[in-house]
């Protein structure tokens, strides 16, 4: 077991690998270059890399299983800020711009979007699995082997043949397939690729079927997956191997394509044999003193808000103070890349010339009312400031600037020996610190050993103090040399070898460069170190819960205040249109009142009109037994007058013959009448039926004397007008039937719907 030695100086970097590549519940919304069904995240992986730089990151999508591949990343989406830039965009032209975050839509769509983050991994181009990728995830669709000049070895087949195909061809090396046109192409090698979106191609190891000939008067058999395992794997560490009961780990279930077992050619079963799942997801003990960040803000000011903290590592977890005298909230600072090379503009409360930078830094910790430090290399200037102001982003060599906490301190430091396969177990050393001033800085300003032999020619490094970080590690280095370009920031460093005897560096006088030289021996690289063993055990947990210790703890703050918070009614509050809001608010929590105005109630948050009250049942009419036989008799009397005129009338016109349309009208009027007075004659008391057809037929025909009455009205409207001949606009059998047929389909329409309201009880 091969034992590792790590030296825990700041601005070490570890790229992650498969699986710990791979973000889960993040978005980005990007432009998608293309999408598609893919079975697990390898295969939409595998996809993105075979696609070179037209993927820079893959999203894959549990359910429905579905790959995106993005073109460009676009803004980074989490469950704090789950809406896509198209979401954004239809909000702001339904609701304006800015539009409200509260209403009901916009909730509703973060809500689904967050549940829909929790499907969600991603990864960018370089995050690729080290496993074979299934069938059909291995094949790249929407991409084509540009190969122009070839003509499809096979037509009218599917993509599962086409692979097979190339299994057959001992010269193929790679398929391409064309969906459309059901063609197949066999190549040789793959040169260039283009997109099309009706194209697919895979490697000769990419196979849908399986490569069995039929037998003589034998079908294909295409294979099917068999049910999942009932009993899981024990949870364990993808990467080790070891059990894991903390942290995280996978559990795997599987089956198998033998529900039947494809044979003579058949297709294979699409996707993994075996599925791969969380587990043990709740974090490892941590020593409380490392536990927890602070509370942070609540998320509801003014209001029962909710303030949350969380499980942090590394070396911010625990705040140490890094020298006497300072602030335990306040983050450490690490000597010395604790200095930044820029001019503070703040206002200078005092400045020296002619000093050094370890004056400059110990004078500013000695002075009371100095926050900030400045020195110039070049004019030896030393100034001290209250604020830090850099207005500059293009380093500014010349300068070094730290505040009140960053000096160099002669002394021990510690460094921390991690045995990465041993559980975790540590060994603290002690090194002795001499230089309390680091490269580029401890070297000399605008001098060069240009004597001394090459050791390394110009090469470009990436920051002011790694050229002594290259020298310190060439054993041939005795001295190096920066020069930075004052118009581009461009850093090229050399090494030189032994310098001669008595040799003193020579100034350099290039106008557009600022250049450092120095001694590997007296300006060395200068590492952030931790400076107690302490803060070396706090750093040490930086690697051990990288990825496994995350927890939140939530706990509810009443921020409420009625002197300094706005009322709860501020520009109506949440009250719907049509209502008044009245703060009813009180020295622990805003309340509200919602009162409707203008007779509206409330319904569904909502004011409406108040639905109609129940109408009082109408008191039946009664008369007393004298008046009753007074009426009846003189409306008996009335009807056997009228019945008497109205049948004289009748044989009148049958003598005469008066059969003119005019007067044919007016007989269909009395016919009408008469009927109707003779409805009126019977007396039914005891028969509610009777009674009722009685009203029918009343209903009826006094419907047909009114409907006659407009015959007549257009009758005489024909006459006056002179525009129809003499008799009229309708002939007599015309009049006859649009009277009776209007009181036919009048009376027929209202017995349909009110024949339980005919009739009445009248006492």
């Amino acid at each position: 077991m091969e034992v590792l030695q790590i030296l825990l100086f700041y601005g070490t970097v570890v790229n992650a690998v498969w699986p710990d590549c791979v973000v889960h519940k993040k978005n980005f919304d990007g432009l998608n270059k293309i999408s598609g069904y893919r079975s697990s995240n390898e295969g939409c992986a595998h996809w993105c890399g075979a696609l070179g730089p037209k993927c820079v990151r893959w999203v894959y999508q549990d359910s429905p299983a579905t790959c995106f591949l993005k073109a460009f990343e676009g803004n980074e989406k989490d469950e704090n800020d789950p809406l896509t830039q198209n979401d954004h965009e239809e909000f702001q032209s339904k609701f304006g711009d800015p539009y409200n975050q509260s209403n009901p839509e916009v909730i509703a769509r973060i809500d689904l979007r967050q549940e829909q983050m929790l499907q969600l991994h991603t990864g960018d181009s370089t995050c690729q699995p080290d496993i074979e990728v299934p069938w059909p995830d291995c094949s790249i669709v929407g991409e084509n082997i540009v190969d122009a000049s070839a003509a499809p070895n096979f037509e009218n087949t599917n993509i599962e043949d086409c692979s097979g195909y190339c299994q057959d061809e001992p010269t193929c090396q790679f398929w391409s397939f064309h969906k459309q046109a059901m063609t197949c192409w066999l190549q040789t090698d793959k040169t260039t690729t283009e997109s099309n979106v009706d194209m697919t191609y895979g490697p000769r190891t990419c196979v849908g079927k399986v490569n069995e000939n039929a037998l003589t008067g034998s079908a294909t058999i295409d294979g099917g997956w068999t049910p999942w395992s009932i009993l899981d794997t024990p949870c364990f560490n993808k990467r080790t191997g070891s059990k894991v009961d903390c942290g995280g780990g996978i559990q795997y279930r599987h089956r198998s394509c033998t529900n039947p077992e494809p044979r003579f050619g058949g297709k294979i079963c699409p996707g993994l044999s075996d599925d791969e799942f969380p587990c043990n997801l709740h974090n490892c003990a941590l020593p409380d003193d490392f536990l927890w960040s602070a509370w942070g803000a609540p998320d509801i000011l003014c209001s029962n808000g909710t303030q949350k903290r969380t499980t942090l590592c590394g070396d911010v977890r625990r705040r140490l103070p890094m020298v006497p005298g300072r602030n335990e909230d306040e983050p450490p600072v690490n000597w010395p890349s604790c200095v930044v090379p820029f001019e503070n503009k703040a206002p200078v409360l005092s400045s020296t010339n002619g000093g050094t930078l370890e004056q400059c830094f110990n004078g500013c910790k000695g002075d009371a009312t100095c926050n900030h430090w400045t020195f110039n290399v070049e004019t030896k200037k030393c100034s001290f400031h209250d604020l830090l102001q850099i207005e500059s982003y293009v380093e500014q060599p010349t300068f070094a600037t730290g505040e009140k906490f960053c000096f160099g301190t002669k002394g021990t430091f510690y460094f921390l020996r991690l045995f990465l396969c041993d559980k975790g177990a540590s060994v603290f050393k002690r090194r002795s610190v001499a230089n309390l001033v680091y490269a580029p800085y401890c070297g000399e300003f605008m001098k060069n050993y240009r004597d001394a032999a090459v050791a390394k020619e110009a090469f470009e490094v990436p920051s002011l103090d790694a050229c002594a970080g290259e020298c310190d590690l060439d054993a041939n280095c005795h001295s190096w040399y920066l020069e930075i370009s004052q118009l581009t920031g461009l850093r090229m460093c050399t090494l030189r070898g032994q310098i001669p005897d008595g040799y003193t560096p020579e100034d350099v006088t290039t106008a557009d460069m600022w250049a450092f030289s120095g001694l590997k021996a007296t300006c060395p690289m200068g590492k952030s170190r931790p400076s107690t063993p302490e803060e070396a055990m706090e750093l040490s947990y930086k690697e051990i819960c990288v990825g496994n210790q995350y927890k939140e703890e939530t706990k509810v703050n009443n921020t409420w205040n009625q002197d300094y918070c706005d009322s709860p009614c501020k520009d109506n509050g949440p009250c719907p249109a049509g209502a008044q809001c009245y703060d009813r608010s009180d020295t622990l929590r805003p309340k509200y009142e919602c009162i409707c105005q203008m007779g509206m109630v409330m319904e569904g948050n909502r004011c409406i009109s108040p639905p109609p009250s129940t109408p009082t049942p109408r008191p039946v009419p009664s008369l007393s037994p004298a008046i009753k036989d007074t009426v009846t008799a003189l409306t008996r009397t009335a009807s056997f007058v009228l019945i008497g005129f109205v049948t004289a009338t009748l044989v009148l016109f049958a003598v005469l013959k008066i059969m003119d349309p005019g007067r044919f009208i007016h007989m269909n009027i009395e016919i009408a009448l008469l009927l109707a007075h003779i409805c009126l004659l019977p007396t039914l008391q005891h028969s509610e039926t009777a009674c009722r057809n009685i009203s029918i037929f009343i209903h009826f025909f006094y419907t047909a004397v009114f409907a006659f009455f407009l015959m007549e009205g257009i009758f005489m409207y024909s006459l006056v007008s002179r525009v129809v001949p003499r008799n009229g606009m309708l002939s007599n059998m015309g009049s006859f039937m649009a009277g009776w047929g209007i009181a036919i389909t009048v009376i027929t329409f209202t017995v349909s719907f009110e024949y339980e309201n005919y009739g009445g009880d009248y006492q």
